[in-house]
């Protein structure tokens, strides 16, 4: 009896070493996402041309209102800038209403941006160094990325 059950347990090990390995072995292409995280010609971090701590007030709300991936900007305020993405945006930038900070003057810098996305975390931690935070919204976890200088 015991023999049954160390040839099972070995059967077992067998059996999921080869399904981790296909797994494994499967190629992930990351390059739309990689080049979205490293645009070229913007120091990181740097997202839709808004790097934090080098992008002031007014360049974050001209770069949202020109940009191809932004449908509709809903609100200015004092704090930050409320907006749809565009059809043209990414697939992996969540279509629910996005937040980006604004610093409380034109003289200071922006901190940081914040995008949902539905990239898991785990990929973003593979491509990149993040600050990652959980957002709850709408009774519903989305998952967020923050970028900070």
């Amino acid at each position: 009896m015991l023999k049954l059950f160390v040839r099972l347990i070995l059967l077992l090990i067998v059996g999921f070493t080869v399904v981790i390995g296909a797994i494994r072995s499967q190629s992930y292409d990351d390059s739309e996402l990689r080049a979205f995280l490293f645009p070229e010609g913007c120091n990181q971090p740097c997202v839709m041309d808004i790097q934090p701590g080098a992008t002031t007030r007014a360049d974050v709300i001209l770069a949202l209102q020109q940009h191809k991936w932004v449908a509709e900007i809903i609100e200015i305020t004092d704090y930050g800038v409320r907006w749809i993405p565009s059809e043209q945006s990414p697939h992996f930038i969540s279509r629910v209403e996005q937040w980006t900070p604004l610093p409380e003057n034109d003289v200071d810098l922006v901190e940081g941006f914040y995008l949902r996305t539905t990239v898991p975390f785990a990929y973003l931690r593979l491509v990149g160094n993040f600050e990652l935070e959980n957002t709850y919204f709408n009774s519903h976890w989305k998952k967020g990325v923050q970028f900070t200088s």
